[in-house]
């Protein structure tokens, strides 16, 4: 799957200083974020900065980028993301319910118990990260894919699994259902312990 990288514009840097309100077509390195009034993040890079309120809930992010930033337990419900990445960043247990992700990307980031139930995903790349525990529960996808992750124990339930690959990834189990595992890509070797899974006995 071909990212679609956001956009990079900036009409400012702000370095180490405390942010109480996200300007469009900014870039703020090592600042401290106390914003709780924007509602749309619009062309906005985040370099090693820091987030005091840990809420992100019902907004949109358009052409954002998270860089070497720590976001674990950051509220992403509802939120609208489009053409955002994170690199480098740290999710654990970070909530993206029922939010909406569209040519989004993580890479070398941890996702440690991150939830993206019930999330609408569109061309959303997982790029070596870890995602031990997180949860894909009842989740509509449109190319979803997971390059070279650690997904032990990755909640995939309730989601149509069709087109999905795992075959880079390293997992001993996972959670699965057989009704929507039609699809699945994996490699051969992988293939005993997910027939396991699924409750089928090998002779």
């Amino acid at each position: 799957m071909k990212h679609t990288t956001p956009i990079e514009q900036y009409d400012d840097i702000i370095e180490n200083e405390v942010i109480s309100h996200i300007e469009p077509n900014t870039y703020y390195k090592s600042c401290t974020i106390v914003d709780e009034e924007t509602y749309t993040y619009d062309q906005v890079k985040f370099e090693r900065c820091t987030f005091t309120l840990p809420t992100f809930e019902k907004i949109e992010m358009l052409d954002t980028i998270f860089l070497y930033c720590d976001l674990s337990n950051c509220n992403f419900e509802e939120t609208l993301l489009h053409r955002v990445d994170f690199i480098h960043c740290k999710l654990v247990g970070s909530l993206f319910i029922e939010a909406n992700l569209g040519y989004v990307r993580f890479k070398d980031s941890i996702l440690r118990y991150a939830n993206f139930a019930s999330t609408k995903i569109k061309h959303v790349l997982f790029e070596s990260c870890e995602l031990v525990e997180a949860s894909f529960l009842h989740t509509k996808h449109k190319e979803l894919q997971f390059d070279h992750c650690m997904i032990q124990k990755l909640d995939l339930r309730e989601t149509k699994l069709a087109g999905i690959d795992i075959s880079t990834c390293e997992f001993e189990s996972l959670f699965l259902d057989l009704q929507h595992s039609k699809g699945l890509k994996i490699r051969f070797d992988q293939a005993a312990s997910i027939a396991i899974m699924l409750g089928l006995e090998i002779a």
